[in-house]
């Protein structure tokens, strides 16, 4: 199996993760498409979160091959939980679920190559909590939800949002590139922002859970 992907990290991913303006029914529509075993809400899922389990195993220093056999393991531990899950609300993460499997599967690694790390046994230890997980987390989360939302955007609102959040430039010097009034970067980035905002949280299924 390969896990091979692209890294394109948005400069300002971070905050899109802080509010909630999705219902948490939304968000949980592809546990429970996955619970009940529709193949194409599998496919969504490897396709997703694929890159962040490998890329967050590439960062804790694995090879390649290695980190695509650990991913592989963590899916199949997902597989045989995910036929426990039921939405209840206020138990927790989706994201904080998965990144537990993933640092196991990582101990469980290393602990058979004899490459043991002190941190394997700290019980204080919480991958959730990893900026590098969170890194990848957002940055994998943040670039498939505005590949999702862009053909929902003429090309010139798509562009004079890009300029002015992806590239940080200001709004009166993308106002001046394009030749446009600043009121229309105001606005392009105002509609862009609000529609990403609703697709990251609704891929990152950062909703209420309770597995096996």
């Amino acid at each position: 199996i390969s896990f091979g992907f692209r890294r394109e990290i948005p400069t300002q991913p971070s905050n899109l993760f802080m509010n909630p303006i999705v219902s948490s029914e939304t968000r949980a529509s592809l546990l429970v498409r996955m619970r009940d075993h529709q193949d194409l809400a599998w496919r969504d899922f490897f396709m997703l979160y694929t890159p962040v389990v490998c890329g967050y195993c590439l960062r804790r220093g694995l090879q390649p091959s290695d980190a695509e056999d650990v991913t592989q393991e963590v899916f199949i531990e997902v597989a045989r939980c995910i036929s426990n899950f039921e939405y209840q609300s206020n138990r927790g993460r989706f994201r904080d679920w998965l990144a537990t499997i993933t640092w196991r599967r990582l101990a469980r690694f290393w602990q058979s190559q004899k490459k043991a790390q002190d941190s394997i046994g700290d019980q204080d230890f919480q991958v959730q909590s990893d900026p590098e997980w969170l890194d990848e987390f957002q940055a994998v989360i943040t670039q498939q939800a505005l590949e999702n939302i862009q053909s929902g955007f003429a090309q010139s609102t798509w562009q004079l949002f890009l300029a002015n959040w992806q590239e940080g430039l200001p709004a009166a010097e993308v106002a001046q590139r394009f030749g446009v009034p600043i009121e229309m970067v105001y606005n392009a980035k105002s509609r862009a922002l609000k529609q990403l905002e609703a697709e990251v949280l609704r891929l990152s299924d950062d909703c209420a859970w309770r597995f096996c």
